[in-house]
């Protein structure tokens, strides 16, 4: 076991989305946990040493992360669920280096708009 999570301020809860690696470096998130219980962006070394909160989700930036980081170059990018500015989730890029900080969002998913039903004729 590298780790196991305690879903308090500075963990996460709930890591269940695969991890990328990048040399002895390992990624995830966790869907819940962090100081505002909205998901967390983690890294952890292949040896279980180095954990480190990189980001805590507080809502507009998104909620909630879900499914597989992707990692390219500097950047590791994802969705959230939930959050932003219509609460419908997100598509985020996350900068590693040097210093990690997040995109801002690249993609706010908005309400659906129903169609009309078809009117009798």
């Amino acid at each position: 076991m590298l780790r196991s999570f305690a879903g308090a301020t500075g963990d996460g809860e709930g890591p269940g989305h695969g991890l990328v690696s990048d040399g002895s470096t390992l990624y995830g998130t966790t869907a819940e946990g962090g100081a505002q219980g909205k998901g967390t962006i983690f890294s952890i070394r292949t040896d279980g040493g180095d954990f480190t909160l990189l980001h805590e989700s507080a809502g507009a930036d998104g909620e909630y992360p879900w499914g597989p980081l992707i990692l390219n170059g500097d950047a590791l990018h994802g969705v959230t669920g939930l959050g932003g500015a219509s609460d419908k989730g997100t598509v985020y890029s996350f900068s590693r280096a040097p210093e990690p900080t997040p995109t801002p969002v690249r993609i706010d998913f908005q309400p659906a708009e129903y169609p009309p039903l078809p009117a009798r004729g």
